[in-house]
């Protein structure tokens, strides 16, 4: 019987009336036929896109959560927004003991002085414009008589400077600066923003400048906008 894929004249001719069905290609013509060998590029190409995409998917999450991550940093970041009363038993661990880089302000105040009771209002407005700032009062009668109490203030705040109501400021347990009784009485509550500012407790965006008779105290963007008027006064 004649094979019905050879190729001969008859067979031709069966296959045009449909008695043969039309001759197949082997396999391995197909595949490497002009026709399949784009269909396997085009394979490779999307294969080549999909990693492509899935790279810049996975580089876009990395970069969502690392965003993420700082954003959580900053709101587990303590807040406080007021004065308190710290007594004298909790006073390491509020105060020298606080977290670490946090900044502490503390009122050693003195009951019934008119002093003391200024030196809070201006820091009550204070915490609450500075809410990452620690601010906290504390009796220096009470601290200084109870036993050890001179090793709680610590030395800078007690035999340094012995005037009081006095501030005492610290970060990460450390003493970063005092102001005095006599200091405290000429300041006002700009001029102790300042004075924190100097001492790097607080973000204020204040600063001093200098002025005949005196020093005159400024928000730096008002200083900004005095300096450009002045330059364009000077043209």
């Amino acid at each position: 019987m004649q094979d019905p894929n050879e190729d001969t004249e008859w067979n031709d001719i069966l296959r045009k009336f449909g008695i043969l069905q039309p001759k197949t290609k082997p396999k391995e013509e197909e595949e490497s036929s002009p026709t399949g060998g784009v269909r396997v590029l085009n394979a490779c190409e999307d294969e080549e896109r999909n990693q492509e995409s899935l790279d810049e998917e996975c580089a876009l999450l990395e970069y969502r959560e690392k965003r993420l991550q700082q954003w959580k940093a900053t709101q587990v970041r303590p807040r406080f927004g007021e004065l308190r009363e710290v007594k004298v038993q909790d006073y390491e661990n509020e105060i020298t003991l606080a977290e670490e880089h946090v900044w502490v302000v503390v009122h050693l105040f003195l009951l019934d002085i008119p002093l003391s009771a200024q030196i809070d209002k201006h820091l009550s407005n204070l915490a609450r414009k500075f809410p990452r700032t620690k601010f906290v009062r504390a009796s220096a009668r009470t601290c200084l008589s109870s036993q050890g109490g001179a090793t709680v203030l610590s030395s800078h705040c007690v035999s340094a400077d012995p005037s009081l109501p006095a501030l005492c400021i610290y970060i990460s347990g450390n003493v970063k600066g005092t102001i005095n009784a006599q200091e405290l009485s000429t300041l006002s509550l700009l001029e102790l923003e300042l004075k924190l500012a100097v001492i790097g407790a607080v973000q204020s965006d204040l600063q001093q400048t200098k002025r005949a008779g005196g020093m005159k105290i400024i928000h730096k963007s008002d200083a900004k906008n005095s300096t450009d008027r002045d330059s364009e006064d000077s043209v």
